[in-house]
């Protein structure tokens, strides 16, 4: 099955696919290591595990890639993940099913991202656990966490489309084809509308959107739409001029990175109060 599948995802994601990387180098109060679990999306995910010095730790941050040839090695080859390490937080980045080093699975993307926060948690049972996705990582986040069983206590998620059909808005192909599939796949029809599914987010404490006012493709309407369907704390934030998933290689990276580390600072001390820690 997993060829067909590889087959109908090509007109949206055939020109990203690639072979991902090797495992990055790091300081010495830092470990990598590589991971590979099953997803209910059927596939084999191909994982880097970045663990910081024991006492150093204060979170868990799961990392999910935009659309990219790079894959999870987007956000190694930004230096994003080893910020995050700097700052005390271990960090898992995962490729997508189909992306990077992980097997070809079905289009339940979000299976992907349970998946990982599951595996997170099984290694970090005690730390509160976030998640940050960028573009594709982060709209199919909002499924995941209308399902139950997800993990994260909060998330950050940046330049996420509102639904598949205004994300392609711009490609006929890929409007054909989401047509064409809806009848074969009716959870992807529902799975397929972000916007609604995030009227049923669970266990998450709160949520910061982050958008570009350059961004085309996913407009900062887009983020004052999730953020007017949300039932939870949210908060949305913008920079003025980096591409589309490219924050964290624009001349904005500095103001960015503040901001995550204020927000994620903020959310972990939330949790231990919450638990009495």
């Amino acid at each position: 099955m997993s060829w067909i599948y590889k087959m109908l995802k090509g007109p949206f994601y055939g020109s990203y696919r690639g072979k991902g990387g090797s495992i990055p180098e790091i300081d010495g109060s830092a470990t990598w290591k590589e991971l590979t679990y099953k997803s209910k999306s059927g596939a084999m995910l191909s994982a880097l595990l970045g663990t910081v010095q024991e006492n150093k730790q204060k979170a868990t941050i799961v990392l999910g890639h935009p659309a990219c040839k790079e894959g999870k090695h987007y956000f190694v080859n930004s230096g994003y993940a080893n910020f995050l390490m700097e700052n005390g937080y271990n960090v898992l980045i995962f490729d997508l099913n189909g992306f990077g080093k992980s097997t070809c699975g079905n289009f339940s993307f979000h299976e992907d991202i349970i998946a990982s926060g599951e595996k997170a948690k099984e290694i970090f049972p005690d730390l509160p656990m976030g998640y940050h996705g960028v573009a594709m990582g982060a709209h199919w986040a909002t499924i995941a966490f209308a399902e139950i069983d997800h993990r994260f206590s909060f998330a950050i998620l940046e330049s996420a489309a509102t639904s598949w059909m205004e994300f392609w808005a711009a490609s006929a192909k890929a409007r054909w084809m989401i047509r064409f599939l809806y009848p074969f796949f009716p959870g992807l029809r529902k799975n397929s509308k972000m916007i609604e599914r995030v009227k049923d987010i669970k266990n998450i404490q709160s949520i910061l959107f982050v958008y570009s006012k350059k961004d085309k493709l996913t407009p900062v309407s887009m983020g004052e739409k999730y953020k007017a369907s949300c039932k939870l704390i949210t908060d949305l934030w913008t920079v003025e001029s980096a591409e589309h998933a490219n924050i964290i290689g624009s001349d904005e990276k500095e103001q960015y990175l503040e901001k995550i580390l204020d927000y994620v600072h903020f959310q972990q001390l939330h949790f231990y109060k919450k638990n009495n820690f």
